[in-house]
């Protein structure tokens, strides 16, 4: 009686455990069997993988609409989910799992990190780099913070076919950040002026103390010596000469060069948390 009661115990403790370190992952074949439309023509696909139910159907429904149009360029997906890792982490492994070596972006809600993520390769990287997915991202994190994950994702599909069809995507967050950095950028400069001019000056006054100071004592030794002479001219010896010089050095620098090159898949991504 005892040990079935401890055995009892014992597997309750096991499954506590279990539950309180519960591992996220993010589950490829279930992405992989949830396409919503396949290109006839280019043979890519769209994908909607609502792991976290944000999406009500009819959001998914409208939201398909949005994705077939992209599936020109490359596969195509809305992903919701938790991984195991920092979500950039998360969505640059799934990528590899899913479309390495094809042409693809993933729109990726982490809703164990609170971030939104675009990671795209192929054809759509050559356009959505990680800047531009850092602006679309930049542009619509603010809608899912208030929990409206179907418009945080239309927007983000929407700007994403923007920019493939070659068309301009404000980004006013970026645009108040690159103010303000150019004007910390321009106060820096002129400080640095403003040090180096003080230094300058203060080098060139030092310089001309330095090229007074010499002329002064000449013409001491040379009074000194007028007297020697006059003294041994009395004493019948005969004459001096006395003289000096100073030479200079020079300074030459080197240059540097460099590069690199890179070969195979590319891909990346950008986000923003919510």
């Amino acid at each position: 009686m005892m040990r079935t009661i401890f055995k009892s115990l014992l597997f309750a403790l096991f499954l506590g455990l279990f539950s309180m370190g519960k591992v996220y992952a993010l589950d490829a074949s279930s992405f992989l069997s949830s396409s919503v439309y396949e290109n006839e023509k280019t043979g890519y696909t769209a994908y909607i993988d609502d792991e976290e139910d944000l999406l009500s159907s009819s959001e998914e429904e409208k939201l398909a609409q949005k994705l077939i149009p992209l599936t020109e360029y490359g596969n195509v997906a809305f992903l919701s989910g938790r991984g195991e890792n920092d979500a950039a982490s998360n969505i640059r492994d799934f990528y590899r799992e899913v479309f390495y070596g094809k042409s693809g972006l993933i729109f990726f809600i982490d809703m164990g990190n609170k971030e939104i993520r675009i990671q795209s390769g192929g054809n759509f990287y050559k356009t959505i780099t990680g800047d531009v997915a850092n602006s679309i991202t930049d542009n619509v994190y603010v809608f899912a913070s208030k929990g409206d994950f179907y418009k945080t994702a239309s927007l983000a599909f929407r700007q994403v076919q923007g920019k493939m069809e070659g068309r301009f995507i404000a980004t006013p967050m970026r645009w108040i950040s690159n103010f303000f950095l150019a004007i910390f950028l321009g106060l820096l400069f002129n400080f640095t002026m403003l040090l180096l001019s003080w230094k300058q000056n203060k080098a060139g006054s030092r310089a001309v103390l330095g090229a007074l100071q010499p002329d002064i004592m000449l013409e001491d030794r040379e009074v000194l010596m007028t007297n020697q002479s006059k003294m041994r001219i009395s004493s019948g010896s005969g004459s001096g000469r006395i003289g000096g010089g100073r030479s200079g050095g020079g300074f030459s620098g080197g240059g540097f060069s460099g590069g690199g090159n890179s070969g195979g898949f590319s891909s990346g991504g950008g986000g923003h948390r919510f």
